[in-house]
């Protein structure tokens, strides 16, 4: 330890001097960054707040370079550039992609219990960025090496494959868990009534920005160095884009302008120090009279009043907290239902303004983005957010509103289902099980157009679930338990998007007899079967996704009914402060 009353005068004053030179330079450069940012007139009433700025861009910088590599990853087999490196027999690009943007959710609530834990949010959101970067670059790296050099090592090629795709993972799980905790600690002394819905609003609007801005497949490919090169060129933007990413968000943090969010302990420790409690203290007041016949749970002999050891907030909070869970398991079937009917429509060779198969994934993503982002422009800017929030003040309320549009697509969807094939229909029902069916006509020209509804719908209805849930789960999160409850909610979603993968596997095996390699055209059953198309002149089981549809139309009326028989049973929490200032969830509110 350096004693300072032994400095002379004079070196304390220059030591003093010094440090004041190196905090007014440094505010400087923060002021530039601030000035810069500030011109963003979103989010709404955030003219003080311009870190948020800053994070909405990342948030797009981010899903534009995950979007470029899935589709890069789903488009490899089809140009035929795998098969000229090293090629395996059963690759499939689409379930690469599909196993690869599930996994940048499920490895959410381990990074949001180290960032509530451990490390904090701050170094959370950083490490997180700095894992895509390498994961990318790792991905460029063995694509350039495998494309310059004739002799291809598969073992080596395929180990550091997948070791880029599981740093991209969790990479993107780790930002993607703090990324709405670490943006409302930024504000810690906003006007929470405005600027955090909004902040929810334009994050969601970000996303869809990141997905619609991806770039998508590269057609022009030719057996060439150019070409190849041209053609890994997705895993290019990606690159530098992480790489920009990680610059826009470590020269503020060097320069001050970002606030630190230190950790806030174990949340698991805390759960467990609570449910210990209860259970051991309920034991032992089992057999006791109670003479006025309290209605009390197994958490509640966990608070001081009962006998146990904690305050009755934070007994409440772990009582909040599993409630929660139990939402948002109920939740898990919306997103398992919506990505699996966007993930069987999207491999359909007969689908939706089209005639190849390849652009169909984008195609859907591109226009399900563009309608988000023009419905959130229009809750922001226009009288329709102010008339929705006041006709539906409860934010589970409007979570609900989802639902019957989701419903209303997957209708519409199974409608426009049975009239496309009404003659495969037709022809199946007076032949044997060994005739030819017809295959489908190019006929129904307007069908294509008309499924541009669905997908609209579908998308509003992602709006309000998605921006609801995230509004919800930070409403009703405890402080110390935020990140990890956030990291829980974004699991759901991956579980959402990886259930439709295991559901197409299971019904390829049924209807083909087993997996067929993608791309093929030979099968059991039909030519690709479920990897490329439902038509099949032999199996009459692959016509039968009308059928599906309809299955997963009851499906969603199931869903519906469960997810508002919980949410009726389930308790708000209230929060009149959070970190400080008014929280924006209201007892009216919830």
């Amino acid at each position: 330890m350096v004693d300072h009353k032994n400095i002379p005068l004079i070196s304390r004053v220059n030591t003093q001097e010094d440090e004041n030179v190196n905090k007014r330079t440094l505010d400087s450069k923060a002021n530039k960054v601030k000035r810069i940012f500030s011109t963003i007139p979103i989010p709404r009433d955030s003219e003080k707040f311009p870190q948020l700025k800053l994070i909405l861009i990342l948030v797009a910088i981010q899903r534009f370079a995950l979007f470029s590599v899935l589709n890069f990853q789903s488009d490899l087999i089809k140009t035929g550039l795998l098969g000229k490196i090293c090629s395996r027999p059963n690759w499939t690009g689409q379930k690469d992609s599909t196993l690869t943007y599930a996994g940048s959710f499920l490895f959410a609530p381990i990074a949001g219990l180290l960032a509530d834990w451990k490390f904090g949010r701050h170094r959370v959101f950083s490490f997180g960025l700095l894992m895509q970067f390498i994961g990318y670059s790792t991905l460029g790296i063995i694509f350039s090496n495998q494309i310059f050099n004739n002799e291809t090592n598969c073992i080596v090629f395929y180990v550091f494959y997948y070791l880029s795709l599981f740093s991209i993972v969790i990479g993107c799980s780790s930002f993607n868990t703090v990324i709405i905790p670490y943006g409302v600690d930024q504000m810690r002394e906003a006007s929470v009534i405005t600027t955090i819905p909004s902040y929810f609003h334009w994050y969601y609007f970000f996303i869809n920005l990141g997905s619609f801005l991806a770039f998508g497949s590269v057609e022009q490919y030719t057996d060439t160095l150019v070409g190849r090169l041209w053609k890994i060129s997705n895993i290019y933007v990606a690159i530098i884009t992480s790489f920009i990413a990680l610059l826009l968000f470590k020269i503020p943090s060097i320069c001050g302008w970002l606030l630190p969010s230190p950790p806030q302990g174990n949340p698991v420790g805390k759960i467990y120090g609570v449910v210990r409690n209860a259970i051991g203290n309920r034991i032992e007041k089992h057999n006791q009279i109670d003479i006025y016949q309290t209605k009390r749970t197994t958490l509640d002999y966990a608070k001081r009043s009962n006998g146990g050891k904690f305050t009755f907030e934070r007994v409440e909070d772990v009582k909040t907290f599993f409630s929660m869970i139990l939402v948002l398991i109920s939740l898990s079937l919306y997103f398992s239902e919506e990505y699996l009917f966007v993930y069987f429509y999207s491999l359909q060779a007969d689908g939706f303004l089209y005639t190849y198969r390849s652009p169909a994934p984008i195609l859907i993503s591109k226009i399900g983005s563009l309608t988000s982002m023009i419905f959130i422009v229009l809750l922001e800017y226009t009288t329709l957010g102010r008339k929705l929030y006041r006709v539906l003040p409860r934010i589970l309320h409007r979570f609900l509103l989802g639902f019957p549009l989701a419903i209303l697509s997957l209708l519409f969807a199974t409608i426009l289902e049975y009239i496309h094939k009404a003659p495969c229909i037709a022809a199946s029902l007076h032949t044997n099980a060994t005739s030819a069916l017809p295959t489908l006509t190019t006929g129904h020209d307007y069908l294509a157009y008309l499924q541009v509804i669905q997908y609209i719908l579908l998308s509003l209805s992602e709006v309000f679930v998605t921006v609801g849930s995230i509004e919800w789960v930070y409403a009703q999160s405890p402080e110390y338990l935020r990140a990890f409850t956030y990291g829980i909610f974004e699991s759901i979603i991956g579980c959402g998007t990886l259930i439709p993968f295991i559901v197409s596997l299971f019904v390829n095996f049924l209807t083909c007899g087993g997996i067929v390699e993608e791309g093929s055209s030979m099968g059991v059953g039909c030519p690709g079967c479920w990897n490329y198309n439902f038509v099949c002149v032999e199996n009459r089981y692959c016509y039968s996704t009308e059928y599906f549809f309809t299955l997963l139309l009851v499906a969603s009326f199931v869903s519906l009914v469960i997810f508002f028989l919980i949410s009726c049973w389930y308790k708000p929490r209230m929060r009149q402060k959070i970190r400080g200032f008014q929280s924006f969830s209201s007892a009216n509110d919830i």
